[in-house]
This record gives C-alpha cells, structure tokens and sequence, in this order.
C-alpha cells in the first residue's frame, strides 16, 4: 500500500520521531522506484526509535517480503517484559499495513547482529536505513553489517549526514565508503541523509532521484561528490 501525498503531508507526524519531509518524500520515491522496477528483497532500519520513517518505507513491501526493525528498544521498559516504546512500535507499524508476520524485530545492540541470522529470516536488503547510534564505531559496525546484507541493487542510507551535532556519523561514513563499502556510491544528499547504491546501479538511482514525482516544490542542485 505505497503513502498517499496525505500520509506524507499529514498522518507521518503524528507518529514520533524524526524525518524531515524532504526525506520523507526521498524515501518514498525510492522505495516506490524500486517497486515498480523489479528490485526484490527485504527491508531494513538500525534505529527505528517509535517507527515513522519504519512505517514509511514499510508501505512499499511487497506481501512476501519483510522488515527488519533493530533497536536497543528500551524507552520506559516495563513490567510485562516489553517496552512502551516496542509495544508502541508494534501498533505503529499495525496501523500502516505491515502484518505481524512481515515485521522482525531484533531488541539489542546492533553491533551484534548475525548477518546470516539476517539473511536466513528476510534476505538481501533492498533498502536498509541506518540511524542507530551516532558515534564512529556505532556507524562503522552498522555500515560492515549493510555490506554483507544488502542486495546487489540494494540501497543505504546514512541518517544525520553532515549533522554538526553528530560529526562522527560524516566521518564514519565517508570511511565505510572507502572500505568496507568501496563498492557503493552516493546518489543523493539531503539536509539530513547520504543515498549510496552500488556503482552499477548509479546512473539508474540517480535518475530516479531526480525524476521522483513527489519532490513537487523541492528544489535540488547536481554536484560532483567522491
């Protein structure tokens, strides 16, 4: 069920977090180009915090597909053994389309994710958000991670890129590109996130980026980066 203009413009904020509407409509348009033109696979995010830009992107899953949700999920624990902020999350995502049965959830560190666990329960990952912790080392084991699961056609995106309040995240990511990610690219920079794609798939992503119909009064600028 792809977002409708309304729950982009509207019924997105009234679920807690943080995604600029630019994002928003980026992220959409993404997930919505990679709908219409075959990419398969799971998705993912390190961070979901209470599920806005999770419930966004879940929208776009195909019936036999799955998301991912990793979190430390430990906002106001309680006594039944499951957060307000996972109970929360679980409604969030109810409310937008995902069925129980497509949402896996993974509570803890992300630093000790399984990749093949990963893969076993979901598959590659077609687009796979990160915005867990914001310092070097919690950015540069999310980045190894999203290497060894996302698909070949597959997208990441770095949340608070060029964030002055978190300069590790720039930092770790522009390191990751260099090494454990050499083989990606950005496509797209906003004022909050970094787009990467395999190199093979740039002039593609790139394309779509450009030519997404729900920019609508956005403006953007091409630029030479890396």
């Amino acid at each position: 069920m792809p977002c409708s203009q309304r729950f982009i413009d509207h019924d997105l904020y009234r679920i807690n977090g943080f995604l600029h509407p630019v994002d928003a409509m980026a992220l959409a348009g993404l997930a919505g180009y990679q709908l219409g033109g075959g990419v398969l696979g799971a998705m993912m995010e390190i961070g979901v915090f209470y599920g806005r830009s999770a419930a966004l992107m879940g929208r776009y899953l195909r019936p036999d597909e799955r998301f991912v949700a990793s979190d430390l999920f430990d906002i106001n624990e309680s006594e039944t053994g499951e957060s307000e902020q996972l109970t929360a999350f679980r409604e969030t995502m109810r409310r937008s389309g995902i069925s129980p049965e497509a949402l896996i959830v993974l509570q803890g560190d992300s630093a000790r994710l399984d990749p093949a666990e990963i893969l076993g329960r979901a598959g590659p990952i077609r687009l796979m958000s990160i915005d867990g912790g914001h310092e070097e080392h919690h950015v540069r084991s999310d980045a190894a991670l999203a290497a060894q699961v996302v698909s070949a056609d597959g997208v990441i995106v770095f949340d608070d890129f060029f964030n002055a309040q978190y300069p590790d995240v720039t930092v770790a990511a522009l390191k990751a590109l260099e090494t454990v990610l050499s083989g990606f690219s950005p496509f797209l920079i906003t004022r909050n996130k970094l787009y990467t794609c395999r190199r093979e798939h740039l002039g593609g992503y790139r394309t779509a980026a450009r030519d997404m119909p729900v920019w609508g009064r956005a403006n953007f600028d091409a630029f030479r980066f890396l």
